[in-house]
């Protein structure tokens, strides 16, 4: 067995996009007191990840992606981008860049979320931005479509304590030390919907991806209340494996698709770069 341990976190973007679905409708939003402790985080991380059907193997999409943290007037101050290729919401191929700036762990909690998608020629076919003032308490959402113009937006409330689903990866290596090892918060997915969540780890394995073989600990995510019931009885389960050994950095994703897709499917490490010394 080969067992190495990376020393920051995988990628924070798009991690649930089953989400997308299950954000259909609102949820109510509960209130909390407190936002949740900082998660362990290196300066610099880059890698890239593949996703596959579940069931047949084959390969749908596939994303690199790179993060920077550092301090800027008291906060902690992470930029990232993902760039990908593949059928990751359409039946067809697309390309897409994510570009994130967030002051997650200061005196004022924010997170700007910037997406583009091109069709296979490079025409591009839709811009999502999103902006989550964790402080202030509220979110703003805009999407435009270049080929039509038009464009929609809309505002809603952010309780405490709340995590952006690009953020989803790195709040979930506080579970090893969480009480209970449960976490319950509120996830504010892409379209700007927020559902009430728990994670928990449920397990311990060693899981082999194209990266490598790592002692992991097996996490389920799920929405809670008539919701959680819902997607328990119509969706596959949602499971996330991140490393024992600290800062348990993300290395696999089983469950559903993205954008209204129903199949299972698996989100796996093939490259992690270590930050320079």
């Amino acid at each position: 067995m080969t067992r190495r341990v990376i020393p920051l976190a995988a990628p924070l973007l798009g991690i649930l996009g089953a989400l997308l679905l299950w954000g259909a409708g609102e949820a109510r939003c509960a209130a909390a007191a407190h936002s949740l402790p900082v998660p362990p985080l290196a300066p610099i991380e880059r890698g890239e990840y593949r996703a596959r059907d579940a069931r047949t193997g084959e390969e749908i999409w596939r994303n690199q992606w790179s993060i920077e943290r550092h301090t800027r007037d008291g906060n902690t101050i992470i930029e990232a981008r993902e760039e990908g290729r593949g059928r990751r919401d359409s039946e067809t191929p697309t390309s897409w860049i994510v570009q994130i700036d967030g002051g997650l762990f200061g005196t004022h909690r924010h997170l700007s979320y910037r997406r583009e998608v091109r069709d296979a020629s490079g025409g591009l076919l839709e811009i999502h931005e999103r902006d989550l003032d964790f402080t202030g308490g509220t979110g703003h959402v805009t999407d435009h479509d270049p080929r039509t113009g038009r464009q929609e937006s809309r505002r809603f409330p952010l309780p405490e304590p709340s995590v952006g689903a690009e953020m989803l990866a790195v709040e979930l290596r506080l579970l090893p030390d969480a009480d209970g090892h449960r976490m319950r918060f509120s996830l504010v997915t892409i379209p700007g919907k927020v559902l009430e969540m728990e994670a928990r780890i449920v397990g311990r394995e060693v899981v082999s991806v194209p990266a490598g073989s790592f002692d992991c600990y097996r996490i389920e995510v799920a929405p809670t209340g008539l919701l959680g019931v819902l997607a328990d009885l119509l969706m596959p389960k949602i499971q996330m494996w991140h490393t024992v050994a600290a800062p348990h950095v993300w290395i696999k994703y089983q469950g559903p698709g993205e954008g209204g897709d129903s199949r299972e499917i698996l989100r796996e490490l093939t490259r992690f770069d270590p930050p320079p010394k």
